[in-house]
């Protein structure tokens, strides 16, 4: 039997125990507009293990990978629901809770406030980065070392894939103690 075939009996036989399946892969939003429809019917859903699908809570549906062992699982899982009739309601109640916490206007914007009250109370300071042009002063002994050091080793063949030859020539460079005031030792 086919993947659509399989489908169709899969609804078909979901439509007898109360629940609703997608093997299809889908976007965001037709993954919540499904997950919405079979919560409103209170239905349990099954939906295949990718994309959207996957991003559901575990204790709101049943997922089902799409390998080698979906039609067992699928048909695992459909004797279970029609078996178990307070696990489709546990689910149910889990699915309709996720649905109003995160699936309506007033979830949505509950997430984007916590979202901003989390980033203002972080107290993120912006990066000042120094421009890349900014002339080091003339006298910078250690900015014309690295300079002429680094387009020797450019005429020389070295690639950033050496790491243990740039580990030794950066651990030379910092013995050399350039970045100090003469006079001054660390």
């Amino acid at each position: 039997m086919n993947a659509r075939g399989l489908v169709v009996l899969a609804l078909l036989a979901l439509a007898a125990c109360g629940s609703s399946s997608s093997s299809s892969s889908s976007s965001s939003s037709s993954s919540g507009g499904l997950s919405k429809a079979a919560t409103n019917a209170n239905a349990t859903l099954i939906v295949n293990n990718s994309g959207a699908f996957a991003e559901i809570p575990d204790d709101c549906c049943a997922k089902v990978d799409l390998d080698d062992t979906e039609e067992e699982l699928l048909l695992a899982y459909l004797r279970t629901f029609a078996a178990d009739e307070p696990l489709r309601r546990r689910m149910g109640d889990n699915a309709k809770r996720h649905m109003a916490m995160h699936h309506t206007l007033a979830g949505s914007a509950r997430g984007y406030a916590d979202f901003l009250r989390e980033t203002v109370a972080m107290n993120v300071q912006p990066f000042r980065a120094v421009p890349p042009l900014t002339a080091y002063p003339e006298d910078d002994l250690l900015a014309d070392l690295v300079r002429d050091v680094a387009a020797e080793m450019v005429d020389l063949g070295v690639e950033e894939e050496d790491d243990d030859l740039l580990r030794e020539i950066s651990a030379a460079l910092v013995e050399l103690n350039l970045d100090e005031p003469l006079g001054k030792e660390r």
